[in-house]
């Protein structure tokens, strides 16, 4: 039995937060009605045949039923689907999850990464994509996922996205006069530039 509770872990989490949240909210009075809810749910497995179908197409397609997904959830699933097993491991760890964890606002925990892809994307196509149409632009500009798409294109957006950290996390930035220029940014909202400072900052 794992007797661990929320506050042994330090680090921010949603399935932490879940869990709490469950556990403040699940009583005496309730906890029938919360069983007989989940004695309903139904679970569909679908098998596919590597090489042969085509998961990301069948991913949009049921989804496009249910609870619509961030830019980003699409994006990630993009990426790693159609992978092998320890490849979608190797792929997320090395890449996209830090990617994920840069581009986030730390004190709040809110997720950044549909807005910083956008902002990637008017970087490499010169033009601002749809806000709605951020995974079709990538899809479009990304279409052959190939070995330098899984290096050279993958190491790039992981190289912007520190730099993001920095533009939603101002503190992080250790150039006092920068810091403060980027906090100003940021509280006036001026994120349109965005796309003008990350190669700015990179080549900095």
């Amino acid at each position: 039995m794992n007797n661990n509770t929320p506050s042994d872990y330090t680090e921010y989490s949603k399935v932490i937060e879940n869990y709490s949240f469950f556990l403040n909210t699940i009583n005496v009075d309730n906890f029938s009605i919360i069983t007989e809810g989940l004695n309903r749910l139904l679970f569909v497995e679908i098998s596919l045949e590597r090489g042969k179908d085509d998961p990301q197409r069948i991913f949009e397609s049921l989804n496009s039923t249910g609870l619509e997904l961030s830019q980003a959830d699409l994006i990630r699933n993009y990426i790693l689907m159609g992978l092998a097993p320890k490849e979608q491991v190797r792929i997320f760890e090395t890449y996209w999850e830090i990617i994920e964890n840069n581009a986030k606002v730390e004190n709040s925990h809110e997720s950044k990464v549909s807005e910083f892809i956008r902002d990637y994307l008017t970087i490499v196509n010169k033009k601002i994509p749809n806000k709605s149409k951020v995974y079709e632009e990538f899809k479009n500009r990304f279409k052959n996922r190939d070995e330098t798409f899984y290096s050279t294109t993958l190491q790039e957006i992981k190289l912007y996205s520190g730099i993001y950290h920095k533009f939603l996390n101002t503190s992080h930035e250790s150039d006092k006069e920068i810091s403060i220029e980027l906090r100003s940014i940021k509280q006036m909202e001026i994120n349109v530039s965005y796309p003008f400072l990350l190669p700015v900052y990179k080549d900095f």
